[in-house]
């Protein structure tokens, strides 16, 4: 299931760069360009923003269900502000202190090595800042339905959690406001849907 899960999440990246980039799917006609070009959900701002040496999706996840005969089924992928992490940390966290000896029995992994792998790769994306890169959890806010999940990643990974308001741009950078000044912002964990970027209300 992993290496299934791992082979799907690189063809949709590869998928991705190129209608980011070259698009040549669409030129030899391997994807029905009519089928890109005419969904709402490709932002054509954002054609050749990345650069080649750059992977497409940072975090990948599925809705997956059993089947009839035991075998996984993917049924949907996320790769567009996908949720559940904080969940599924805070579900192992009380599963831990709920039953930790079953789960010692059976040898279950730990999950949070993967948190901090998880932090320090998106502190390794702003390594061109230097030793000390600011990180910042991107939210809509209060209201949305997943703000309990935003605020426990920026609490347990020590990032800032910002709403648009927080924010300003500086030319063409990105910065933090705090009382101590503007700082600027390197790396991005952005949960807010791409559509709705647009009107978080972030200071030109």
């Amino acid at each position: 299931m992993r290496v299934g899960l791992d082979q799907r999440m690189r063809l949709i990246n590869l998928i991705l760069k190129d209608f980011y980039g070259d698009q040549e799917l669409l030129k030899t006609n391997r994807f029905p360009a009519k089928l890109v070009m005419g969904s709402p959900s490709f932002l054509r701002p954002c054609h050749r923003m990345l650069p080649n040496n750059q992977e497409f999706i940072n975090f990948y996840a599925a809705d997956m269900a059993r089947s009839p005969d035991g075998q996984w089924w993917v049924m949907s992928d996320r790769i567009d502000a996908a949720s559940g992490l904080g969940y599924t940390m805070e579900n192992r966290f009380i599963s831990n202190r709920t039953y930790s000896g079953m789960i010692r029995e059976l040898g279950i992994l730990p999950i949070r090595p993967f948190l901090e792998t998880f932090r320090q790769s998106l502190a390794g994306l702003g390594e061109f800042a230097g030793d000390n890169p600011l990180v910042v959890v991107f939210t809509p806010g209060p209201l949305n339905e997943t703000y309990f999940e935003h605020s426990y990643l920026a609490k347990t990974m020590g990032f800032p959690l910002v709403q648009g308001n927080d924010l300003t741009m500086r030319d063409g950078k990105l910065f933090l406001k705090t009382i101590e000044g503007l700082r600027q912002v390197h790396v991005v964990l952005r949960r807010v849907d791409s559509e709705w970027c647009e009107s978080t209300g972030i200071a030109e």
